[in-house]
């Protein structure tokens, strides 16, 4: 998985207690340039990945569910120049 959040849950008796945001800072340290998709109709995930400095560069369809999936990218340092060359897109 590398740079990408593949699930980020907290359970509700425990959220609004920094616990999500402490993760992603975690990781963050090895993984300056971090990627997650969430369901479009998680809009409290994504409002969360927002206030954490990630911008939504790309939507697609799952094609297990239907639903449509936002991916997200946090870039810290500047490092990716080209989403291109992030999604393997020619």
């Amino acid at each position: 998985m590398g740079n990408e959040i593949g699930g980020l849950f907290v359970h509700p008796k425990f959220q609004n207690q920094r616990i999500g945001k402490e993760l992603v800072q975690f990781v963050s340290v090895n993984f300056p340039v971090l990627l997650v998709e969430v369901f479009a109709i998680n809009q409290e995930g994504i409002c969360f990945y927002e206030k954490m400095g990630f911008s939504a560069v790309q939507q697609k369809i799952n094609p297990e569910t239907g639903e449509i999936l936002v991916r997200m990218i946090r870039d810290k340092q500047g490092l990716i120049l080209h989403q291109s060359s992030l999604y393997g897109d020619k």
